[in-house]
């Protein structure tokens, strides 16, 4: 019994101390994922159910239920309490009752997201209206800069501000 209890002492010490865990967001259903390839790519969907350790069943407000490979695939920190294999009428209740759209915009991920697909729908005046916006941010940035060196090496090169008595 002692061999077992120092096992168990050892796993659990290396579990919580040492080793800390390396995954925290799982492929499992009710996990809220994001497609990233394929005809749904950029589009919410929620697993219901895996298929093999490569493909998992989606479904989602946007995407059809279907079989997808866990490559195409983005894992969200989201997860709805489903059962497996879950009627797509309570799937869309949970998922609206959860406000996953709402809570995935508000994310970092999601919010990065949104900007990708505002800046690939511009148009090409659009485009050159953001050039010459960042070329004018950057001069006013150059420019500040620019006056903080020179007060700051003029400060330096001012003969009050040198040690007397040194050599240095």
């Amino acid at each position: 019994w002692i061999a077992r209890a120092s096992n168990h002492f050892i796993e659990n010490t290396l579990e919580s101390h040492i080793m800390p865990r390396l995954y925290k967001h799982f492929v499992q259903v009710g996990r809220v994922v994001q497609v990233h390839k394929g005809d749904n790519a950029g589009k919410l969907a929620v697993v219901v159910d895996v298929v093999d350790q490569s493909r998992l069943l989606l479904e989602g407000p946007e995407v059809k239920r279907g079989v997808v490979k866990t490559s195409d695939i983005n894992v969200t920190a989201q997860l709805l309490k489903i059962q497996r294999g879950v009627n797509s009428k309570a799937l869309r209740k949970a998922f609206d009752d959860a406000k996953v759209a709402e809570a995935y915009a508000a994310t970092a991920v999601g919010k990065r997201f949104a900007r990708r697909s505002v800046r690939e729908n511009l148009t090409d005046f659009e485009r050159h209206q953001v050039v010459v916006q960042k070329r004018s941010r950057n001069n006013k940035l150059f420019s500040a800069l620019k006056k903080l060196k020179t007060a700051h090496n003029t400060k330096l090169k001012n003969p009050e501000h040198k040690v007397k008595g040194g050599r240095f």
